[in-house]
């Protein structure tokens, strides 16, 4: 009973420590990356990269291998059919919920994990955010959120990845370090 929920605890700091690094590694990430390009945007930038990391990061490093990928493609397809219209069409409510039921159904017969979701969420934030951002060409801003996205999935990723070594490091040495 003890040792259950004693791992229970190590289990929800753990999370928590991982949560905090991707946090603040995507905010840094994509305040810093957008910011150069286009500074107006960079805070909703850090937002977006922050929420990709969010959900790319898993329990363990295989799901977060999986979720990171399907969270790239989803971004990539979003990101595109979202800034080919936004070129030749202004935002309008209705191209928004035309682009997301592309994205989505693109998503589905595709196969994507996640039935195209996140490409759908990719198509929302880039067309909001070329709605209040309409100075930048449609495609540098599909790009750039795509960019966030991808700083914040390899943020998740890094953290997953060194969290593993770490704990693989730390029980080599509790084994080799003698018991009281």
């Amino acid at each position: 009973m003890k040792n259950t929920t004693q791992k229970k605890w190590i289990n929800l700091v753990r999370r928590g420590i991982q949560t905090a690094i991707v946090v603040a590694l995507s905010f840094e990430a994509g305040y810093i990356c957008t910011g150069y390009v286009h500074e107006e945007s960079a805070l909703f930038a850090s937002m977006w990269a922050m929420v990709s990391g969010l959900v790319v990061l898993q329990d363990t490093w295989k799901e977060t291998k999986v979720a990171g990928f399907g969270r790239v493609v989803g971004a990539f397809v979003g990101a595109t059919i979202s800034g080919l219209y936004l070129t030749y069409y202004p935002f309008s409510v209705y191209g928004l919920a035309l682009c997301g039921a592309l994205s989505v159904m693109l998503g589905v017969i595709s196969g994507m994990a996640d039935g195209g979701r996140g490409a759908g969420v990719t198509v929302v934030i880039v067309m909001i955010v070329d709605a209040v951002h309409p100075e930048n060409h449609p495609m540098i801003g599909a790009g750039l959120r795509f960019l966030e996205s991808c700083l914040g999935t390899m943020s998740a990723m890094l953290v997953a990845w060194v969290w593993i070594r770490l704990t693989m490091h730390w029980n080599v040495l509790r084994t080799k370090s003698p018991q009281p």
